[in-house]
């Protein structure tokens, strides 16, 4: 394979390939050896010194400076609504108690909180022996109990918070379910076109 090698100056190669220049100057070696072989589209390069932490690459830097994240805006809610399931009365009183007071102490405002008159009743009549005696049967039964808790204009990041804190001391045998009612902004198909220029010329 025929080689050639040619001599270029290390600040113009640096310049026109997007390598950035030299923060830091070298006297004596000003240099650069590239490889070029024939049958190769991309040139192999080998600088003569290894000292490659030096070389600034700036094309690369203003890549990245373009990309910088844009700001977006807190999400608001309305309503957020929690259905809290247990089969303990007790346990869900209490529980009901402290995501209330950890509402009040985050500042949110709570709304009503109410409960089932009457549970939820489940019953299984089965076996009372594993594999015979069908004429002997026992009954059992699942009572669960609701309880339902509304809290009132909240953002995105308070929601979050306090959901994650409250779910993370979610007592052993109670389910949540969480329901969001966030504000939107009206398509603009419905809004007149006079409130149209006038939210673009805000931005």
């Amino acid at each position: 394979m025929d080689k050639e090698i040619r001599q270029f100056n290390l600040m113009e190669f640096y310049a026109s390939y997007g390598f950035g220049v030299c923060r830091r100057g070298f006297s004596l070696q000003k240099t650069l050896q590239i490889l070029v072989q024939s049958k190769l589209l991309a040139h192999t390069c080998v600088p003569l010194f290894p000292h490659s932490r030096f070389l600034a690459n700036t094309s690369n830097a203003a890549l990245f400076a373009d990309d910088e994240p844009t700001k977006e805006l807190d999400q608001l809610y309305k309503l957020v609504e929690l259905e809290v399931k247990g089969h303990d009365t007790a346990v869900l009183k209490s529980y009901e108690w402290f995501a209330k007071t950890a509402a009040r102490e985050l500042g949110i405002t709570v709304g009503n909180c109410w409960s089932l008159r009457k549970p939820n009743k489940n019953r299984f009549t089965l076996l009372k022996s594993v594999f015979i005696y069908k004429k002997h049967r026992v009954q059992y039964e699942i009572r669960t109990q609701f309880h339902f808790l509304q809290f009132h204009n909240l953002t995105g990041s308070t929601a979050d918070t306090f959901l994650e804190y409250i779910q993370r001391n979610l007592p052993e045998g109670v389910a949540m379910k969480v329901t969001k009612v966030a504000v939107q902004a009206l398509p603009k198909h419905l809004v007149p076109p006079e409130q149209v220029v006038n939210v673009e010329e805000n931005k």
